[in-house]
């Protein structure tokens, strides 16, 4: 039998390059939203922007300087520029892959040399997002709309999006944020479409009922009970939580103070989930004995809770600790403390506020799934306001 000998390390070099091309191909590497940076994070294209309204008025004060000393020299200044954008859909979605569509409206003519980039996290991803774009201009060529399909927008993190547009050397930059999206407790709109849920419209009826009755949003409602349970009316979670605003035991005994007629099972507080789930489809546990599971109950309970959650906040010790690092403009924040309260307990986020201050969210190892139920009910609430898609479509 022929012996073959061991191959050198000089022969073996074409597999292992053959090996390591191989591998190199079939791993994208760090992803982002608009596709894959390859197979590390591009560090020299990570850019300084303005990613706040100090840091733009200070980027326009940088601006007028630099204008004034090329005066100065006698070169040709950089106009100003009047270009405008507008997104589709207006804030980000949170909560499912959506479109993104970007109209850049110059209100004169698009040169051939301009210039587009969009920025996410402080990198320029603008190859990526172009690759996988459409890219259409108005007859005129003074519109120019970028469509691009399946933006998937995780609520774990936060993203910083910002496009940049520049016409030509002449004229100077333009800088539009895609913001997050927000929902307000107190904004009385009417509740008119939940998709992407398939909801019984006599339960988004209610919702939008109860809620203007208890003067509170009602999107915002909808936004909860959107990810607490689905609009699933017999959802119970894994603490025992019920219905479809999955109020948990503890939360029931501050609901009850004021509803002492609602009735409640005994059998939730003894049985185990998958027993206590089993009783509520066969009907032994239902609407009539269990005030959670009655829908119109649930949604006034939990707004209950709300406005419990509310006051607490409002309390003279804590209204003075939120002073302490929000100053007088606390109503955003109360409504993201009322609801990281709703999904991990009041205490546990004063707890964290006192600690980190204004990074409460971030920084606390306690509030993960906090900051995920956040930003998740104020994208559904926000998206649960219909949206003028033909405006958008109108180049």
């Amino acid at each position: 039998m022929k012996k073959h000998s061991p191959l050198s390390s000089y022969q073996l070099m074409p597999y292992l390059m053959m090996t390591l091309s191989s591998f190199v191909m079939s791993c994208a590497g760090p992803t982002h939203p608009f596709g894959h940076y390859g197979t590390s994070l591009p560090s020299e294209k990570r850019v300084l922007l303005p990613l706040n309204s100090q840091e733009e008025v200070s980027g326009i004060e940088h601006r007028k300087r630099d204008e004034k000393k090329i005066q100065q020299l006698g070169r040709i200044p950089q106009q100003q520029s009047m270009a405008t954008a507008d997104f589709y859909p207006k804030k980000q979605n949170l909560t499912e892959l959506s479109e993104f569509t970007l109209v850049i409206d110059n209100k004169e003519i698009i040169e051939r040399d301009y210039q587009i980039n969009l920025f996410h996290n402080q990198y320029d991803v603008t190859d990526s997002w172009l690759r996988n774009s459409q890219i259409t201009f108005n007859h005129q060529y003074t519109k120019m709309k970028i469509h691009f399909k399946g933006l998937k927008l995780l609520a774990d993190t936060d993203h910083q999006i910002l496009i940049r547009f520049q016409n030509d050397r002449f004229t100077e930059a333009q800088f539009f944020r895609y913001s997050e999206p927000t929902c307000s407790m107190s904004d009385l709109s009417e509740l008119k479409k939940i998709s992407p849920f398939d909801v019984n419209p006599q339960l988004v009826d209610a919702i939008d009922k109860i809620s203007h009755q208890e003067n509170i949003n009602p999107r915002f409602i909808a936004g909860l009970i959107a990810q607490e349970s689905a609009f699933n009316s017999k959802a119970v979670s894994h603490a025992k939580a019920i219905g479809l605003t999955q109020v948990t035991n503890l939360a029931q005994v501050h609901i009850l103070q004021n509803k002492k007629s609602w009735p409640t099972h005994d059998a939730i507080d003894e049985y185990s989930v998958p027993i206590i789930k089993t009783m509520i489809l066969t009907g032994t546990i239902n609407s009539k004995n269990e005030w959670r599971l009655n829908e119109n109950l649930s949604i006034e309970g939990g707004i209950t809770f709300l406005k419990y959650l509310e006051k607490y906040w409002l309390r003279p010790e804590n209204r003075e600790l939120i002073h302490r690092h929000y100053g007088d403009d606390i109503n955003h924040v109360l409504n993201e403390l009322i609801l990281a309260s709703y999904n991990s307990g009041a205490y546990r986020v004063k707890l964290a506020l006192k600690k980190y201050g204004k990074r409460w969210r971030k920084d606390s190892d306690q509030l993960h799934e906090a900051r995920k139920y956040v930003k998740k009910v104020n994208s559904y609430c926000y998206h649960f306001e219909p949206e003028d898609r033909d405006a958008v479509a109108k180049l």
